[in-house]
């Protein structure tokens, strides 16, 4: 079970307002300009991506990880921590399958995860992800409507969703399904 501690948040969903009928609100009532707004649909896109991924990877972890069992949970999260550090963020997953293929994905988030924090504005977001995957532990359920603001106005993950671990470090800690 893992418990995630986070500061207070506002405003949360707020990147949905990039597109359409709602943007004037960034604008006027949030004050980005449209620097920021160029940055945060940036971030956006590659938040998509990396939810693409990181639900392609929790599927196929939850997948490998029930086939194991709990005998074989530490062998199989070594193998897939094996696959993710060698695996390319470049390599096209249409080639690859099982263990491999999860080591894809989660190079994939790791990526994503990089350039989102690269980016300014969205840049805390991105850390975060990126803090978590380096301790084998994934995030898969950041959206758009999973991020607001901090009381700074820094953007920051509001509901993370379910974690799914791909470090044998945390073999002992039971898994808690997602719903």
């Amino acid at each position: 079970m893992f418990v995630l501690w986070r500061q207070a948040a506002k405003d949360v969903g707020l990147l949905t307002s990039l597109y359409g009928y709602y943007r004037g609100y960034l604008e006027g009532k949030y004050g980005y300009d449209e620097y920021d707004i160029r940055n945060l649909k940036e971030g956006a896109e590659h938040l998509e991506k990396f939810l693409n991924w990181s639900r392609d990877a929790r599927d196929k972890i939850t997948k490998v990880l029930k086939r194991a069992g709990p005998e074989r949970r530490e062998e199989t999260l070594a193998a897939i921590w094996r696959e993710y550090e060698k695996a390319s963020f470049d390599a096209d997953p249409r080639h690859y399958r099982g263990l491999p293929r999860i080591g894809v994905a989660l190079t994939k988030c790791w990526g994503l995860a990089q350039l989102i924090g690269s980016t300014a504005t969205v840049y805390p977001v991105g850390l975060a992800l990126e803090r978590y995957i380096d301790k084998g532990i994934l995030l898969a359920d950041v959206h758009l409507n999973n991020i607001g603001r901090d009381k700074d106005n820094n953007l920051l993950i509001t509901d993370p969703g379910h974690a799914v671990v791909f470090h044998p470090r945390w073999t002992h800690i039971p898994e808690v399904p997602f719903i």
